[in-house]
């Protein structure tokens, strides 16, 4: 269920430079998704949004990004360190093995969600995003 009693924010495309600073400033994690928003995407301050053809924007998730990526020393093994914001508002992380983002992004998605990420959207729509 949303948090009724937040202020709502504007909506934040890949195409605007403008961060809204009350968000950035109290949530530092919040700016690198800012910056990463690929085309198509928007951010309204509590969700991630897929911006359809028409314009309007249909909500997929709670924040989340692809704070860093590593490999073993063969350089094979790539994963992904995911940051999330779960339900309660605080951070959590997740080491995901590339491989499962793209074969089996639903798992991925639902130990997530096991951890209190927000999903309203598809959840291979996620891992488009990420």
């Amino acid at each position: 269920m949303p948090d009724e009693t937040r202020a709502p924010q504007p909506l934040v495309t890949a195409m605007d430079n403008a961060v809204p600073l009350t968000d950035a400033e109290a949530d530092p994690l919040l700016r690198p998704l800012y910056d990463r928003l690929p085309h198509g995407y928007g951010f309204d301050g509590q969700y991630l949004l897929r911006v359809i053809s028409s314009g309007r924007a249909r909500p997929l998730c709670g924040p989340v990004l692809v704070r860093a990526q590593a490999r073993n020393a063969a350089g094979a093994g790539w994963c992904a360190d995911i940051a999330f914001r779960s339900r309660d508002g605080v951070w959590q992380s997740s080491i995901v093995p590339m491989r499962d983002l793209l074969s089996a992004p639903a798992r991925v998605v639902s130990s997530m969600i096991d951890r209190g990420f927000e999903l309203l959207g598809r959840p291979k729509d996620v891992p488009d995003y990420a």
